[in-house]
């Protein structure tokens, strides 16, 4: 003789079908979550960890220090994407000078500048000079930063936005061109 069971049999096969149910409409509703991945990975040629990349200027010192936590390429590309790339240029004394960060940095097989993208910072720390922008041209040769997109110039007693900017790595100077507007205090 079988114990008496608190739940009948309709509602084990209620529980069933609810679990079934579920299951074929995530699989109707997200079926291209599994594809996209697939066909981003097939379309892949190559993925590297822990990159590290040293630059040195003509006078055999570091110039130019670039790392990222992984790079990968696409076969239709010609550029490597970094992501969570973070970089750093030496001043004229061979100290750290521009130190910056960006989510994703392509990487062209051409030598053209480096393109940094999605929420891009760079600071300059003795200066106390921070950029903030959404997207930022990077010329380790010429030793310049530029963009199109709008900036936010951030020193000690001032918050300073614009159209667009250079920066001349070299040195602590940040050029600001288009509608140009800031607020300044007298803290230092």
């Amino acid at each position: 003789m079988r114990p008496p069971s608190k739940f009948g049999f309709g509602a084990v096969l209620l529980g069933i079908g609810v679990a079934v149910g579920s299951f074929v409409l995530r699989q109707y509703w997200m079926p291209e979550a599994e594809n996209r991945v697939e066909s981003v990975l097939a379309s892949m040629d190559f993925e590297a960890r822990d990159l590290s990349v040293r630059r040195y200027d003509p006078n055999g010192s570091p110039g130019f220090d670039l790392w990222a936590p992984l790079a990968q390429r696409q076969n239709a590309e010609d550029a490597l994407t970094l992501i969570d790339a973070n970089f750093v240029f030496a001043d004229g004394d061979g100290e750290a000078g521009w130190h910056g960060q960006a989510p994703q940095a392509l990487v062209n097989n051409d030598g053209q500048p480096l393109q940094l993208l999605g929420g891009v910072m760079l600071e300059h720390p003795h200066s106390k000079t921070t950029l903030h922008t959404e997207s930022m041209t990077l010329d380790p040769q010429a030793r310049r930063a530029w963009g199109e997109q709008p900036v936010r110039l951030e020193r000690v007693g001032s918050v300073v936005e614009s159209e667009q900017f250079n920066v001349d790595l070299d040195s602590d100077l940040v050029s600001l061109n288009g509608k140009v507007r800031g607020r300044f205090s007298g803290h230092k």
